[in-house]
C-alpha cells in the first residue's frame, strides 16, 4: 500500500522546492495512512480481511459509501462491519467472508422455471459497502445485487441496489417475474435485508447514496429523531419514512 501511494523521487521537470512541498504534504497524511494501518492492525480479523482485499489499505482516503464520510467514520464502520460478522453469522460463513470467498445461502424452486439462488460475498469494487447479496440464475448470471455494509449494533447500510447485469438476457428476469409470480428481483433482496435486520435486531435500515445523503428509518420517522450522527450527515426520512 506504502509503495502504490508515496514517491519520494522527482518527477521530469519538477523543482526542489515543489518536491519539498510534495513531501511536507505526505508527510502529513503518511501520518493518517499509518494510524489506519494500526488499526486494521489491531484486530486480526481485519488484517485477514485486508490480506483478502488489498482496497482496505487505502480506505482510508478512498470515497467509502458517501463521499461526505471522513476517515474517522469509514474507519469505524469497517471496524463495526467486521465486528458483526464474525459475531453475528455462522462461523464458517464468518470466515468465508473475510476470507474473501463467495457463499451459496439458498437455492429457489420456482414455478415453471429453471431456478435461481442467493449468493453473499465481498463486491468486486468495495466503494459502496463490503458485501454484496446476489440474486443469480443457475447460469450464474446475475439478476439484482445489493450492497450492504453492518454499522454499529443497530443499523446496516444499504450503499447501491443494482437490476440484471450488462449480460444478463431480459428474458431471464421476465422468466423470474412470472415464475415468482410478479415479485421482481429487487425488491426480493430488499425484503430480504428487512428480514435480516428484524432477524438480527437491526432498528435501522439506512439507504446512502455516495454524494447525495439520503436516510431511512425501519421504524418511521420517530425513530431517527435522535439519531444525532445520520442528522449531521443530511439524512432526513420522509413522511413515509422512506
Amino acid at each position: 500500500a506504502l509503495r502504490r501511494r508515496w514517491s519520494l523521487r522527482r518527477a521530469a521537470g519538477e523543482s526542489r522546492w515543489r518536491l519539498a512541498l510534495h513531501m511536507a504534504s505526505w508527510l502529513r497524511l503518511f501520518v493518517r495512512q499509518t494510524r489506519w494501518l494500526r488499526s486494521l492492525d489491531a484486530r486480526d480479523t481485519l488484517r485477514r480481511a485486508a490480506q483478502a482485499d488489498p482496497g482496505l489499505y487505502e480506505r482510508w482516503h478512498r470515497p467509502y459509501i458517501s463521499t461526505h464520510f471522513d476517515g474517522g467514520t469509514r474507519r469505524r464502520i469497517v471496524s463495526s462491519h467486521y465486528a458483526f460478522v464474525m459475531r453475528r453469522f455462522p462461523a464458517r460463513l464468518g470466515e468465508r467472508i473475510v476470507s474473501g470467498g463467495s457463499a451459496r445461502l439458498a437455492t429457489l424452486r420456482l414455478d415453471g422455471a429453471t431456478g435461481a439462488y442467493l449468493s453473499l460475498r465481498k463486491p468486486s469494487r468495495g466503494e459502496a459497502g463490503a458485501l454484496v447479496l446476489l440474486l443469480l440464475t443457475l447460469d450464474k448470471q446475475v439478476l439484482a445485487s445489493c450492497i450492504l455494509t453492518f454499522d454499529r449494533r443497530d443499523s446496516v447500510i444499504i450503499g447501491a441496489v443494482g437490476g440484471a447485469g450488462p449480460h444478463t438476457p431480459v428474458e431471464a428476469v421476465r422468466e423470474f417475474i412470472q415464475a415468482s409470480h410478479g415479485l421482481h428481483p429487487t425488491d426480493l433482496l430488499l425484503s430480504l435485508v428487512r428480514k435480516l435486520a428484524t432477524l438480527h435486531g437491526l432498528t435501522r435500515i439506512r439507504a446512502v447514496a455516495s454524494s447525495a445523503r439520503v436516510g431511512a428509518s425501519l421504524r418511521g420517522d420517530d425513530a431517527d429523531g435522535g439519531d444525532a450522527f445520520w442528522r449531521a450527515q443530511g439524512g432526513v426520512p420522509a413522511a413515509s419514512g422512506c
